[in-house]
């Protein structure tokens, strides 16, 4: 193990940086080369190692770079816990000591490699105590680089909060079954003495207590944080708020309102994804839509057959039930005005009790084009709460409308699996289900797994299938769903989505990862507000 040594500050540290920028700048012209680390400012005591940063723009060049670099001695070793920061083993090097990496720009590496020099660089004073912490470090710990690193972070993570840079924090929600949509659902099923499989909500309980007629209205998207961002404490749909719940995993459209139709787990279900590959029909299928995912092309297979599903509400006795949806549905509804219309007209008429489930597209396909902070969507948030403002004036004083939303979005970038031929090299056919939640079948579990991790481990979290099935975050699993789910799932836990296709236009918002801002959904309760 080789000893730590911490040294003076020297000039030729400098000079060592500029003969490697030299020689790297001829195979990579196109891209910038900076010197970082401590042996990068003036006066600091430091590991005579010089750190160095090549930027490139995009995470999808880095497998082109790594074939470059490969071929004048360079090794690819992952981002080493590190985002945005890629590490490497140099055979033959000729040059000075060198840690070399292949960074983003704004990837965490670089970000807080740049934040610290330029702290170091504006107070000489602070340059003379970070010295002295190292070469205590290192008499300390000679041999030991963790509690060396470890001993430094604390001056490290003050230094970068004096600059005005917090570290980025990302946090990743399980499905809570005792608190999800699937327990807003339990609510309704126990109001009309229906059964569940699922514990009651009690702030959706104390609601419904004398309610005849009963609204489940979706709203599309409109995830806790979306809610909370363009609308104030002051706006209706957040005073009326009564919980948050989780979505189900993937927190998706086809997932989460099959969910809430019927009153079952994605696992059971098997509507798991946008689109899932149906190895008898050998065809990724659009499962809304059924069309081919990839060729778009329209389908003459039964694959509805395959995982039908029952809506909760045939269970009820001697309630009138009621659907409604977007104008792309038969007879469906051309505005949100029109479906309140609609919902006033169904419980103002009904003598009998009456349960409606109504599902509208907004704000969800606003933000993928839009990004999740944008005007345009803050527009159109406001507009649903002035919607259902209206319709809160007009409800009779039995109906009780629950809002809820299938799940949030983030803002993220592509991914194309394309551009990583080492490991696409791996797959038995392409992937499925979502961006953000993608389903992979190989047909080398270890290559696979390691090529992965070494690319993405930062982004996603990559589980063997049967590993997450165990975790039961799908819930049960018929043999159905665990045909859809392959060999291996990844999880995003970042700003990154996967393209499974060359196509340039890419949402700037999505979801179905596992972020609390994916997950994390509002439960709206909406009476009567005349009285």
């Amino acid at each position: 193990m080789r000893k730590i040594e911490v040294v003076p500050y020297s000039p030729e540290w400098k000079k060592d940086f500029e003969q490697i920028k030299s020689f790297l700048s001829r195979y990579f012209p196109e891209y910038e080369i900076i010197h970082v680390g401590s042996t990068s400012v003036e006066g600091a005591w430091a590991k005579p190692i010089i750190d160095v940063d090549l930027l490139i723009p995009d995470l999808n060049l880095l497998s082109e770079i790594n074939q470059r670099l490969a071929k004048i001695g360079f090794r690819f070793r992952g981002d080493l816990t590190i985002e945005g920061r890629y590490a490497y083993d140099i055979d033959n090097w000729e040059f000075a000591p060198c840690h070399f990496y292949v960074s983003l720009p704004d990837g965490q590496g670089h970000v807080e490699h740049m934040v610290l020099k330029k702290h170091l660089e504006k107070y000489p004073e602070e340059v003379a105590k970070y010295s002295r912490i190292k070469k205590k470090l290192a008499k300390k710990h000679p041999f030991d680089i963790g509690k060396y690193i470890d001993g430094k972070s604390f001056f490290i993570m003050k230094a970068m909060k004096k600059e005005g840079y917090i570290r980025p924090k990302y946090q990743v929600v399980r499905p809570d079954f005792s608190h999800s949509l699937l327990n807003v659902v339990s609510s309704i099923q126990n109001h009309f003495k229906a059964s569940s499989g699922f514990t009651t909500l009690r702030s959706v309980d104390e609601e419904l207590q004398s309610a005849k007629h009963v609204v489940l209205l979706v709203l599309d998207g409109l995830g806790k944080n979306i809610l909370e961002h363009h609308l104030t404490k002051k706006h209706l749909l957040r005073r009326k708020t009564i919980d948050f719940v989780t979505s189900v995993y993937p927190p998706t459209t086809v997932a989460a309102t099959t969910a809430l139709r019927t009153g079952k787990t994605p696992g059971e279900t098997g509507w798991l994804g946008w689109y899932q590959y149906f190895k008898q029909f050998d065809e990724h299928i659009v499962m809304f839509q059924n069309l081919n995912y990839f060729a778009g092309r329209k389908l003459d297979v039964p694959y509805l057959e395959e995982v039908p599903i029952t809506p909760f509400p045939q269970a009820f006795e001697g309630v009138r039930t009621y659907e409604l949806y977007p104008a792309f549905m038969p007879d469906g509804c051309k505005t949100l005005k029109d479906m309140m219309d609609r919902i006033i007209d169904i419980t103002a008429s009904s003598e009998e009790p009456s349960f409606t489930y109504a599902y509208w597209d907004h704000p969800d396909c606003l933000i993928h084009e839009e990004g999740c902070f944008s005007e345009e969507v803050r527009k159109c948030v406001r507009d649903i709460n002035e919607q259902i403002k209206y319709l809160g004036k007009r409800l009779n004083d039995e109906t009780v409308v629950l809002l809820v939303a299938d799940h949030g979005l983030v803002d993220v970038k592509p991914i194309y699996l394309s551009k990583f031929p080492e490991l696409t090299k791996y797959f038995v056919h392409k992937p499925a289900l979502e961006s953000r939640f993608t389903v992979f079948y190989v047909n080398d579990f270890n290559g696979f797994a390691e090529t992965f991790n070494l690319y993405f481990s930062s982004y996603f979290d990559l589980f063997p299938t049967d590993v997450l099935i165990e975790q039961g975050v799908f819930g049960p699993v018929s043999d159905t769903a665990r045909k859809f789910l392959g060999d291996f799932i990844a999880i995003a836990k970042h700003k990154y989505a996967f393209s499974v296709k060359d196509d340039p236009h890419f949402f700037k918002a999505t979801h179905a990862g596992g972020l609390k801002e994916e997950m994390m959904v509002p439960v709206i309760a909406v009476k009567n507000s005349r009285r």
